[in-house]
């Protein structure tokens, strides 16, 4: 609907009927510009803007932008024109330098016409009857001057401007036409002269009606009434960017790219009958707001109906599938807490919302196919970015930061400094009032350039306290959102995985809000791990309670960077702790955010000290982009950290850690840990005090366990008593008689050894000071037994060390590798640094059924028929395999499969090896294979390389992870292909294939289905056998042949004693760990050589045999041959 146009005309005398003309210069250009107060706008007829263009100087240009919806019927020359481009012109007064923005007119009558808006802008008076224009501003008055022009109707002008409902004139300038209501507004201003002035307005029912927005404004803020005239005029001003309906950002266009082109068509969803007439009435409401078209696209993606409270629907793009083929943006917002750290020193905040946000932006023309949906059977495509997409929030994000630099103001960067964009969500913050409207009118223009619109009923406009982003923002700091702290305490308790995994990321969200919080999250996740059963038990139910209690009112100081910043850390064997805060002017302590995490299994064997500076680690990352460039005082309740830096001797570990912490200013104090927040969670903070702490010397304690101790009392006792026996010695007896007894001592013997207080000394040097005690030789044995117990059963170079420094006796190293080798703790706990490795032993079958080797395959997960393990049986002559599927591992499922399904099949093998299974060494299997002439073997004990069956085992693994990787209980499936493919492929022991050699079948090829070969010969069967037992002992004699180079192999004979390596296993539930039982048991008597490498031992103590064991777990023991004296 159109309102009919009103035209306005206003009659003035004009002496000689001529219109006041102004000279002005444009890029060293003279024209004349028709001043005219009867035109609302500045124009410059297209022919001059075109030749002004050619004649530029070099490195000058004008700055031009687009219009949209403008038409002018102007004086003269013909009918209406359309208006495509406006222009700054910047020219020159009588040497005053100006600008202005004109329209550029084709046709238009007068080459330059400064109209209204300019000549108001500048103050200028026009004087009909002096015939002079005059420029307050300047302090000049220029004459008349004639245009060059005459005008087709002087009188009458005839100025006529049509709007589009949606468009309305854009600028970057401040005098620009900025809506459709100031254009009329303009246009029947009173100052017209004889100016004949139309507007034909289409009504805008989008827009907000202003009384709301003066309601809105009375009740939220208590401005003074000038703050609040201001605000008034503000938005008054910019009216027309309060809109229910979306506008179209015109600064930016999103496209993006796929990783294919294939059309797809998913079904679309069925819509309740119900919500049929709400969803055609929405679909209208988008097509009419050119949201979506109608289309052909090759594309279809479902579209979900929701329904909202007021009975209308919301229709979204369910894009999970056009998600797989979008490409994503990298662009995202900054962190989190980066952006709440900038709001230090603001005083009023503002937050803006965008109406329908997604729908301002525009879909490229080329990807808008990518969107298409289907409903009622008719398609169609979004014009624009809809909600669901992986792009949709980088787009908008885009969109935006696409407004907000299209701008050329000399104050646009310190401006958009106080512009906070996350997503969707934009906050103003500033210092002041007057600061915090020149932003907003600063945003207001940018928004209302681009054409984007916002939802004045969901933005809050002048506030001391807002909420952003789930926080509450004040000038003096932050606080978690009550709304959100209630949904915490009020959260249900945990019914299943997915409902503790939602508090824990919901709690994650706020943890710096929390004090420990990770040390009281931790046992919680632990829920979580994989493979652990859900049961949430009473003590789960307590954890659950405190972390809800941990959450509190706590309030969060925004950082003042001219203050300095205080680190307070702290670990334990839970997890790492800190505190970031500071001292304001009042000694009163401001947190800044807490930080904390668990500790993972490696970081759990720390020490003390490398815990407690891994903790402040931790916080200078987390903390990093506040604290980097400023002085920081670490806080700890660890001494030994206060001397870190200066101290030369570190581990790796703390060396690594002290150079990453070199780039930050650091100043660590000592604090008791008492006063420590992080150590002791929520307790209060207490004052710190401000000069540094002296620095006091660490000591060591050390706690000697009550049987150490009472060792350590004996062994100072055999010092003693060792000592006291000197003189027993006679070599040490004639040195002590020589300087006692005797009148005259040869000067060698008094320059190497001295009497004090009755014990004899020598020193090795003459030059030297270091005596050191003579040991008698009948107690040598016994004092190195003592130092090797003493120092923990140290090795033979550390016992030479430690007994040099002090004692001397002949032949020390020779009696102390004899003594530290028959140690029997020693033999028992540390591992063997000799080869034990046998002989080669290669032993060959000579034909089928000779020797067949059994083993067991899993337990694998449960697939058809419920089997779980796979029994598989070896000939080891011609490696031929057969693999049975059982559901269970007994003895007696085992030998059914071996009587029943392979010795009545195949026929009865000579011997069947197997290992020291359950199942093989029951009484079952070895009388059921003994009653049909098979003899039973086993390979020595946890041996399994005696067994070939091993290598099958193998091969197993590979093959079912090529298979079966994605689905593992698919196995059963693949069992018979995966023998048919053991027993079809040459295998290199034999250089046959297994079924050639045990079934007697020909070689296959998948080749001899495709082609027809000519006819051969038959193989004799009896050249193969013969070929295949060489091409074994030749592969047999080069493997000893490669083990012999390796070293000299063990051997051992009967009646030698050995130790016997143990194999045992951590216990939970007896509280034990393997690493610490004895590696090697015994010792045993050899009773039985069976072969080079494998031998039957005896237990000396029960006499009964221990079992047969290879040579790799045997280890000769050693007696210590003299006796220590007592």
């Amino acid at each position: 609907m159109r309102t009919t146009p009103t035209p306005v005309v206003v009659d003035r005398d004009r002496p000689n009927g001529k219109r006041p003309g102004l000279p002005i210069t444009i890029f060293n250009k003279q024209f004349n510009a028709l001043l005219d107060s009867g035109a609302a706008i500045s124009a410059i007829s297209e022919e001059i803007f075109a030749n002004i263009k050619r004649s530029i100087p070099e490195g000058e240009c004008l700055s031009t932008l687009p219009v949209t919806g403008v038409t002018i019927s102007t004086a003269v020359r013909g009918r209406s024109r359309k208006v495509t481009t406006q222009v700054l012109i910047p020219f020159s007064v009588s040497g005053h330098i100006t600008d202005c923005i004109c329209l550029v007119v084709p046709h238009l009558a007068t080459s330059i016409i400064l109209g209204d808006d300019w000549l108001t802008q500048n103050k200028v008076c026009l004087d009909y009857s002096t015939r002079m224009s005059s420029f307050p501003r300047w302090g000049l008055d220029v004459p008349f001057s004639a245009t060059q022009e005459e005008l087709v109707n002087p009188i009458n002008a005839f100025f006529t401007m049509s709007i589009s409902p949606e468009d309305y004139v854009r600028t970057v300038s401040e005098h620009c036409i900025s809506s459709v209501e100031m254009i009329y507004q303009q246009l029947h201003s009173p100052n017209s002269h004889n100016v004949v002035a139309s507007l034909q307005i289409i009504p805008n029912t989008d827009l907000e009606p202003f009384g709301n927005i003066t309601d809105h404004l009375s009740s939220v803020i208590a401005p003074s009434p000038e703050q609040f005239e201001k605000m008034l005029d503000l938005f008054h001003e910019y009216h027309q960017i309060f809109r229910t309906r979306p506008g179209l950002n015109s600064l930016y266009t999103c496209r993006f790219n796929t990783t294919e082109d294939v059309p797809f068509k998913i079904r679309p969803y069925p819509v309740p009958f119900a919500r049929r007439p709400a969803v055609q009435k929405e679909l209208a409401r988008m097509l009419n707001w050119g949201v979506i078209e109608r289309c052909s696209s090759p594309y279809s993606n479902p579209i979900v109906c929701v329904g909202k409270a007021d009975g209308t629907v919301r229709l979204c793009l369910d894009a999970r599938r056009v998600n797989k083929i979008i490409l994503p943006m990298r662009d995202s917002s900054p962190p989190l807490d980066e952006l709440l750290a900038r709001f230090g020193g603001k005083a009023m905040f503002s937050s803006l919302d965008f109406t329908a946000g997604y729908w301002q932006v525009s879909l490229h023309r080329d990807v808008r196919k990518y969107t298409a949906f289907v409903y009622d059977g008719r398609t169609y495509q979004f014009c624009v970015v809809p909600f669901g997409l992986n792009i949709s929030n980088t787009a908008f994000q885009q969109a935006l930061e696409s407004v907000l630099s299209n701008q050329t103001e000399v104050d646009v960067d310190e401006a958009l400094d106080d512009l906070h964009i996350y997503v969707d969500d934009v906050l103003v913050s500033s210092t002041s009032f007057n600061d915090h409207l020149c932003r907003l009118r600063l945003l207001f223009k940018k928004i209302a350039v681009s054409g984007m619109t916002l939802k004045f009923s969901k933005c809050k406009f002048f506030r001391d306290k807002i909420k952003f982003l789930g926080h509450i923002i004040t000038p003096s700091g932050m606080s978690m959102d009550p709304s959100k702290l209630q949904a915490v305490h009020d959260f249900p308790v945990p019914r299943n995985k997915k409902d503790l995994q939602s508090f824990i990321g919901f709690c994650n969200f706020y943890r710096k809000f929390a004090d420990h919080h990770a040390s009281l999250i931790g046992p919680l996740i632990n829920l979580l791990k994989k493979g652990v059963p859900w049961q949430f038990t009473e003590n789960d139910l307590s954890n659950f309670n405190s972390v809800k209690s941990a959450f509190t009112e706590r309030f969060l100081a925004h950082p003042d960077f001219n203050s300095d910043f205080y680190l307070q850390t702290d670990a334990s064997n839970l997890g790492l702790g800190a505190e970031l805060f500071q001292i304001n002017t009042s000694s009163e302590r401001q947190t800044i955010g807490f930080a904390s995490r668990t500790l993972n299994s490696a970081e759990e064997n720390y020490t003390v000290t490398e815990l407690e500076l891994l903790s402040i680690v931790f916080a200078c990352n987390k903390f990093r982009v506040f604290i980097l460039g400023y002085p920081i005082h670490v806080l700890t309740d660890h001494q030994a950290l206060t001397f870190l830096f200066r101290c030369r001797l570190r581990n790796a570990r703390l060396t690594r850690w002290t150079l990453v912490l070199q780039e930050f200013d650091l100043r660590i104090r000592h604090i008791s840990g008492p006063s420590n927040i992080t150590d002791v969670l929520s307790r209060n903070p207490i004052g710190r005090d401000a000069t540094a702490g002296q620095y006091r010397s660490p000591y060591i304690f050390i706690t000697t366990p009550s049987k150490l101790f009472s060792e350590h009392q004996s062994h100072i006792q055999a010092f003693n008593h060792i000592l006291s026996e000197q003189r027993r010695d006679e070599r040490i007896r004639k040195v002590i008689d020589v300087l006692s007894g005797s009148s005259w001592v040869l000067t060698a013997i008094t320059a190497r050894y001295c009497m004090y207080r009755d014990i004899l000394f020598y020193r090795r040097h003459l030059s030297s000071d270091k005596w050191l005690v003579c040991v008698p030789l009948h107690r040598v044995d016994e004092l190195i037994t003592k130092f090797h117990i003493h120092f923990g059963h140290v090795g033979p170079k550390k016992c030479i060390s430690a007994i040099r420094d002090v004692c001397f006796f002949r032949g020390l190293s020779g009696n102390v590798r004899r003594i530290v080798k028959s140690c029997d703790l020693c033999q028992r706990a540390k591992f063997s640094t000799v080869r034990t490795e046998g002989e080669m032993q290669n032993v060959l079958a000579t034909a089928p059924l000779q020797r067949v080797c059994v083993d067991l395959y899993g337990p694998l997960p449960s697939g058809w028929n419920h089997v779980k393990y796979i029994f598989v049986v070896l000939d080891c002559f011609s490696r031929f395999v057969r693999l049975f599927p059982i559901k269970r591992s007994t003895a007696v499922v085992v030998t059914n499969r071996m009587i029943n399904d392979y010795v009545a099949i195949h026929g009865t093998p000579k011997t069947v090896v197997s290992d020291h299974g359950v199942q093989f060494v029951s009484r079952v299997w070895q009388a059921r294979l003994t009653a049909i002439g098979a003899s039973v073997t086993t390979t020595s004990v946890y041996h399994p390389q005696s067994n070939p069956a091993e290598r099958v085992m193998r091969e197993l693994g590979r093959l079912f992870r090529t298979y079966c990787h994605q689905n593992h209980t698919e196995w059963p499936r693949y069992v018979k292909y995966i023998e048919w493919v053991l027993n079809h492929t040459v295998h290199e022991a034999t250089g046959f294939t297994p079924s050639e050699i045990f079934l007697k079948e020909d070689r296959y090829s998948p080749i001899y289905e495709a082609v027809e070969c000519p006819p051969k010969p038959a193989d004799d069967y009896t050249v193969k056998l013969t070929m295949a037992a060489e091409v074994q002992r030749t592969k047999a004699e080069e493997r000893r042949i490669r083990h012999d180079r390796q070293g000299k192999p063990t051997k051992f004979s009967i009646g030698d004693e050995v130790l016997v390596r143990t194999h045992h296993s951590s216990s939970a539930v007896d509280r034990q760990i393997k690493k610490f039982f004895m590696l090697y048991e015994g010792p045993y008597n050899i009773i039985e050589v069976k072969n080079h490498n494998a031998y039957v031992l005896n237990d000396p103590v029960t006499n009964q045999v221990r079992g047969t064991f290879n040579v790799i777990f045997l280890r000769k023991y050693v007696r210590l041959k003299t006796t220590i004296a007592q």
